[in-house]
Order: structure tokens, then C-alpha cells, then sequence
């Protein structure tokens, strides 16, 4: 019986770990981090429209609180902000980048990433 025991608990634990892994693999549970270049080429030149293709493409909805052109310049005002924010405070000199990712790995910075992938 405890052999049984300890073998579930076992599987348990490398499904967790193997969930983890894939996870953190994908910048996080919902996949957004894999799209964060893309995000941001869009935050920086692109419009509204830019985003709702995006959308189209991936058929999900990347930044759902954006609904319109008003809420769509509020999300670049504040993307903006957030760089100067990161430049002001020196962030850019720890390797610490707008996702909460440091030049150490993961989890340097965390609590800073970036609002888009919230």
C-alpha cells in the first residue's frame, strides 16, 4: 500500500513540473509572452486596427479591456509611460525588461512586467 501511495505522489509531482515547465516555457499560463514582440511593434507604430488583426490571426483576445480606438491610445499612453518608467529608475541596467525577465532568468524583476500581458 505505501508503495502505491508513493508512486501516485510521485506522478503527481512530475505532472506538476512537466505543467510548470511548459508553462513558464510559453512566457506563462496563457501564452501571451509569446507574442510580446509582436505586442509591442503594435504599442509603438501600430493603430487599433493593427490589434484587431492581431486578434483575428491568433483567435484569441489579446488586451480584452481594449474595445475601441479611446481605450486602445489609453493602453499606448500607458505602455509608453511604463518604458520611461523602466529607463527613469534604471531597470535597463539590471538586464530587467518591461516582462519582469532579468539577465539572470526568471523572476528577477517580477512585479514590473508589462501590463499587456496581464
Amino acid at each position: 500500500m505505501k508503495n502505491k501511495n508513493f508512486g501516485i505522489v510521485a506522478l503527481v509531482l512530475v505532472a506538476m513540473l512537466l505543467l510548470a515547465w511548459s508553462a513558464l516555457a510559453h512566457g506563462g499560463f496563457s501564452f501571451q509572452g509569446t507574442f510580446h514582440e509582436q505586442m509591442e511593434e503594435i504599442m509603438e507604430e501600430g493603430t487599433y486596427d493593427d490589434l484587431l488583426a492581431m486578434r483575428e490571426e491568433l483567435g484569441f483576445n489579446m488586451m480584452p479591456w481594449v474595445v475601441d480606438e479611446e481605450t486602445f491610445e489609453q493602453a499606448k499612453e500607458h505602455h509608453e509611460a511604463m518604458e520611461e518608467f523602466h529607463e527613469r529608475n534604471g531597470y535597463s541596467r539590471y538586464g530587467l525588461g518591461m516582462m519582469g525577465y532579468g539577465r539572470f532568468g526568471y523572476g528577477m524583476g517580477r512585479g514590473f512586467g508589462c501590463s499587456m500581458m496581464s
